[in-house]
C-alpha cells in the first residue's frame, strides 16, 4: 500500500532528533514517563504530518483480554462534556477495549494495520457524532522480545499511509518499547517501594501495639536469697510458666537456659556491688510444655537496715512476641535492602541500555553523515555539470558525469546496504538456508576479483585442499564473508603486491577445539601483504563503525561495517573468525618488508 503524491515527505534527521532527545529526557529523568511520551507523540505527528494520535501500553483484564491503556493521547474534544472526559482521564490514560475496530485489529493480530480508507473498511467500528474526521490511519505494534506491549496509532496524514512510512517510522518504535519497559520497570519499583514503606509501617504500628500489649500484661516479681534461692515468685510468674509455690526453696538458676547463667549471675554481682541500681538482663525461662520463652528483668539488691544486701528482687516481664517482632522487623529490613538494591540495579541495567543505544544512535548520525557526504557532493556537481555543458551544447561530456553520479550512487547504495545488514543481524530478522555447495562456488567467487585485483597489478591467488570437496552453508551469507575478506584485502593492498586465498576441508584427526564433534571443518585463510593491524586496532577489529589506522591504498572507501558483519555471520554459522597480523618497522614501501594480515574463517560442518 503507497500513500498519495501529495503526502509530505519524511526527514529521518527530525526523526532522529526526536528519539535522542526522548532518550535523554527519559535517562535524565528531568521530566515524568508520561511527559517523555507526550513529547514522543507530538514529535510523531510532526514527522508524519498526521493530525492525532495516541501512544499506548498493552494489558490484560481479569478474563484474559487485551486492551489498550494509553500513555498520551492527543486532545481532539469536541464539546464541553468530551473535553471534561479528556481532562478526567487523560493522566490515568484512557481504555480502548473494543477488539472489533481499527485498532483493535492491531492489537488482535500483533501486526501493522494501515487503513486509507476508513468509510469502507470492514473493521470499522464509527465514531460519536461530531468527532473529527478519520480519513486515514496507521496502527504499529511496540514489540519487545517478540512480545507485543504496546502501540500507537496516527491518522489523517495527507495522502495516507503506506509500508515505507512503519520501515521510517522503526527507530521510534523501537525507542517505544525501551521507554514503555522502563517506565513498567520503574513504575513497577515505585510501586513496591510504597507497598514495602506501607507494610513497614504497618509492622511498625504492630509491635507498637504488641509492646503496649505486654506492657500492660502482669509482671514477674520474683526475690531471692544471695544463694540464689526462690523465697518468693508471684501469681504472674506461677501463672505464666505453669508451676506453684513449691518452687519455693528451688534454686533459681535451674530455671533458666544453660547459656544465659554466666550473665544472670553477673547481673547478680552487680547488683551486689552496687545496692540500689538496677541491672537489666535478657534470660530464656523454661516452660512446662518444654519451650523457652525470653524474658527481660531488671535486678536490684534488697538492703537491710544497715544497708546491707540479703536479697535479690527481679521484675520481669514476657518479651517473646516482641523479640520475634524485632527478628521479623530485622528480616524485613534485609529483604527490603536486598530487593531494593536489586530493583536498582535494574533499573541502571535499563538506563545502561538506553545510553547504549545512545551512543550507538550517535554513531549511526556521524557514520551515515561522514560516508553519505561525499556522495551526496559528487552527484550535485555532476548535475551542475550536465546543466552547465547542456545550456552551452557540449553534451558530449555528460555521458562520463553520468558515469560518476552511477559511481556515487551505487558508494551510497553500499553504505545503506551495509547499514541495513548489520540492523538484520542484530535484531534476528536474518535467517540462515544452508545448503549443499562444491569448491567451485568458492573458485567463483575468487574469479570474479581478478579484474579488480588487476587494476592495482596485484596477483591475486587461489589453492584449496584436497582437490575437490564440498559443504554446506548459507550461499549468500557465506559469499558475503568472502566478498567483504577479498574486497578489504585488495583495498589494504599497495599496487603490485600480492593476496591469496586458500581454502582447507579439516577432516578426523585435525579437527580440535571447539569442533571436535564435527566430522570436518571449512577453514578459509585470506592473507594480504599490506600494511598490517597493530595490537590497538586488533582489540576493536570486529566492532561497529570501526575506524582503524589503516587507510585503504587506492582512495577506496570504508564504512567501518564490514568485518563486522562478518563476525556476525560467521557465528550464525557456529563458527569462528579472527585475525593475525604482522608490522616490519621500514613500511610497506620498503622490499624487505613483510607486513601483511591474515584473516581466517572456520565453519563446522555437519
Amino acid at each position: 500500500m503507497k500513500a498519495s503524491p501529495q503526502s509530505p515527505p519524511l526527514d529521518s534527521l527530525r526523526l532522529l532528533h526526536a528519539v535522542h532527545h526522548a532518550q535523554q529526557a527519559f535517562i535524565r529523568g528531568k521530566n515524568s514517563g508520561k511527559q517523555v511520551f507526550d513529547t514522543l507523540l507530538r514529535s510523531l505527528l510532526d514527522v508524519t504530518g498526521s493530525e492525532y494520535g495516541f501512544i499506548g501500553r498493552l494489558l490484560t483484564d481479569t478474563k484474559g483480554q487485551p486492551y489498550l491503556k494509553t500513555i498520551s493521547i492527543t486532545n481532539i474534544a469536541w464539546s464541553e462534556e468530551t473535553q471534561a472526559l479528556y481532562n478526567k482521564y487523560e493522566a490515568q490514560g484512557m481504555e480502548f477495549t473494543k477488539l472489533s475496530s481499527i485498532y483493535g485489529k492491531v492489537l488482535a493480530e500483533h501486526a501493522p494495520y494501515i487503513c486509507n480508507s476508513p468509510h469502507t473498511d470492514p473493521h470499522r467500528y464509527g465514531t460519536p457524532s461530531g468527532h473529527p474526521a478519520l480519513n486515514a490511519f496507521l496502527g504499529v505494534p511496540i514489540m519487545t522480545d517478540n512480545a507485543m506491549i504496546g502501540m500507537f496509532g496516527i491518522a489523517n496524514r495527507p495522502g495516507g499511509y503506506d509500508n515505507e512510512i512503519i520501515t521510517f517510522l522503526q527507530p521510534l518504535t523501537d525507542t517505544c518499547a525501551v521507554l514503555i519497559d522502563a517506565l513498567r520497570e520503574r513504575q513497577s519499583h515505585e510501586a513496591h517501594v510504597e507497598e514495602l514503606r506501607a507494610a513497614n509501617e504497618h509492622l511498625h504500628q504492630q509491635e507498637q501495639f504488641l509492646r503496649s500489649l505486654v506492657e500492660s500484661q502482669t509482671h514477674y516479681l520474683v526475690r531471692t536469697d544471695l544463694d540464689g534461692l526462690y523465697t518468693y515468685v508471684n501469681k504472674g510468674f506461677m501463672k505464666h510458666f505453669g508451676i506453684t509455690d513449691k518452687i519455693i526453696g528451688y534454686h533459681s538458676m535451674e530455671t533458666i537456659h544453660p547459656d544465659d547463667v554466666p550473665g544472670c549471675v553477673a547481673a547478680v554481682e552487680y547488683c551486689l556491688q552496687h545496692p540500689g541500681e538496677m541491672k537489666t538482663v535478657l534470660l530464656r525461662k523454661p516452660t512446662v510444655h518444654g519451650t523457652y520463652l525470653e524474658t527481660e528483668w531488671e535486678f536490684i539488691a534488697v538492703v537491710d537496715e544497715h544497708g546491707a544486701p540479703y536479697q535479690i528482687q527481679c521484675f520481669g516481664r514476657d518479651i517473646t512476641e516482641r523479640r520475634e517482632a524485632e527478628r521479623r522487623a530485622e528480616a524485613f529490613q534485609t529483604e527490603l535492602s536486598d530487593l531494593n538494591r536489586h530493583l536498582e540495579e535494574r533499573v541502571k541495567d535499563r538506563t545502561q541500555e538506553l545510553s547504549n543505544l545512545n551512543r550507538e544512535k550517535d554513531e549511526f548520525l556521524g557514520i551515515a553523515a561522514h560516508d553519505l557526504k561525499n556522495p551526496l557532493a559528487a552527484i550535485k556537481l555532476s548535475a551542475e555539470r550536465i546543466v552547465f555543458h547542456y545550456e552551452r551544447d557540449t553534451t558530449a561530456i555528460i555521458p562520463n558525469v553520468a558515469q560518476t553520479i552511477i559511481a556515487s550512487s551505487e558508494r551510497m547504495l553500499e553504505i545503506i546496504e551495509n547499514l541495513l545488514d548489520i540492523n538484520k543481524l542484530e535484531s534476528g530478522q536474518l535467517m540462515l538456508s544452508p545448503e549443499q555447495s562444491d569448491d567451485s562456488f568458492i573458485k567463483n567467487i575468487v574469479a570474479a576479483y581478478q579484474d579488480r585485483a588487476a587494476v592495482k597489478e596485484i596477483t591475486l591467488h587461489y589453492q584449496q585442499t584436497p582437490d575437490s570437496f564440498s559443504f554446506i552453508a548459507d550461499k549468500q551469507a557465506f559469499q558475503h564473508i568472502i566478498d567483504n575478506l577479498l574486497s578489504n584485502a585488495i583495498k589494504y593492498s599497495p599496487r603490485g603486491k600480492k593476496v591469496s586465498l586458500e581454502a582447507i576441508l579439516l577432516q578426523s584427526a585435525p579437527i580440535q577445539a571447539p569442533y571436535q564433534s564435527h566430522t570436518s571443518v571449512l577453514r578459509i585463510s585470506v592473507r594480504d601483504e599490506g600494511q598490517g593491524i597493530s595490537e590497538v586496532d586488533m582489540k576493536r577489529l570486529f566492532t561497529k563503525f570501526a575506524r582503524l589506522s589503516a587507510r585503504p591504498t587506492g582512495g577506496e572507501h570504508s564504512t567501518g561495517l564490514g568485518l563486522s558483519i562478518v563476525k556476525k555471520l560467521v557465528e550464525l554459522h557456529k563458527g569462528r573468525v579472527w585475525c593475525e597480523s604482522h608490522i616490519t618497522q621500514g613500511g610497506s614501501d620498503n622490499a624487505d618488508n613483510h607486513s601483511g594480515s591474515t584473516f581466517i574463517v572456520e565453519l563446522p560442518q555437519p
